[in-house]
């Protein structure tokens, strides 16, 4: 993980060594430990500050992340195993 902390380091993006234990990913919904960065909500910052949802990086990574270039919104793509 330290080429991930020199690429964060490089970019000035803040980041976190350990998920919030009172915190779920919106993307897992777990709160397993691991590196997490903050992404911003709509609707709770005041022009310099705002609220922020910690996700986990491998989340970020490594689930099925979807653009939709019509709406311009990446979402998750959760996909339903049919038994």
């Amino acid at each position: 993980m330290k080429a991930v902390e020199k690429y964060f380091e490089k970019y000035k993006i803040r980041y976190f060594l350990e998920f919030p234990e009172d915190k779920i990913c919106p993307i897992c919904n777990t709160n397993e430990k691991d590196y997490c960065v903050l992404i911003g909500i709509d609707g709770t910052g005041d022009g310099s500050i705002e609220e922020g949802q910690p996700v986990h990086l491998h989340c970020l990574i490594n689930r099925n992340l979807r653009y939709n270039r019509e709406v311009g919104v990446i979402y998750y793509k959760q996909t339903i195993k049919r038994t």
